[in-house]
């Protein structure tokens, strides 16, 4: 895929029957219905642009849970990169 792709992540039923997740990239989003959802009244988690959780911000545990099963389940079906770059960038910023 090339170029620049916004995905969403959305789960219902996370802790109780019709609840409603939504994982963006900079937001993390929740209501206690769809409906709600819809109509704004929705609580909401902000990330700073590195993916670190904005000043003040705090996630529940119950919500960390639900967090590291969405990271796990991607985790589990996500191919691996052809190549890690992740030691060249160490590498050259000595870390």
């Amino acid at each position: 895929m090339h170029g620049f792709h916004n995905a969403t992540i959305t789960k219902e039923n996370v802790f109780q029957p019709g609840d409603y997740l939504e994982i963006a990239s900079d937001q993390l989003s929740y209501a206690y219905s769809k409906e709600e959802f819809n109509d704004y009244k929705r609580k909401y988690i902000d990330f700073d642009p590195d993916g670190t959780l904005s000043q003040g911000q705090r996630v529940p545990p119950r919500l960390r849970r639900v967090l590291n099963a969405v990271q796990a389940e991607l985790k589990s079906n996500s191919d691996r990169p052809p190549i890690n770059l992740q030691w060249v960038y160490n590498w050259y910023f000595k870390l």
